[in-house]
């Protein structure tokens, strides 16, 4: 992440590093790879993949990913009330990796301050 802190109701991108040790590709699906939400101690995200299943290959050695970490409410699937789209409450938060069909060993969150 070039930031630790990002304004409510805007996006930052970032960079998602894989480190494929295996010595070949291998397969995943999905339409991305990676989200990157920001929970809190009141705030908890749901991680929702778009129904766009398409193949995706992770080649051997290292590879990056592009991920853009939104400063709002994320979809809200299972909460009734939740104000999806809406800016974050200024505060301090987690960004916090999730894969989506790759079973490796994500990194441990980051803390990034959501300012007014």
């Amino acid at each position: 992440m070039p930031e630790h802190s990002v304004a409510a109701g805007s996006s930052m991108g970032a960079l998602v590093i894989v480190e494929n040790n295996s010595g070949r590709a291998f397969g995943a699906d999905g339409c991305s790879l990676f989200q990157i939400l920001l929970s809190s101690a009141t705030i908890h995200p749901e991680s929702v993949w778009p129904a766009c299943l398409q193949p995706i290959a992770i080649p051997a050695g290292e590879s990056s990913y592009a991920v853009t970490i939104e400063a709002n409410y994320p979809n809200c699937v299972e909460q009734v009330g939740c104000p999806t789209g809406q800016p974050l409450p200024p505060g301090t938060y987690e960004a916090t990796l999730y894969e989506g069909s790759i079973n490796g060993s994500p990194p441990p969150p980051v803390p990034v301050r959501v300012t007014p």
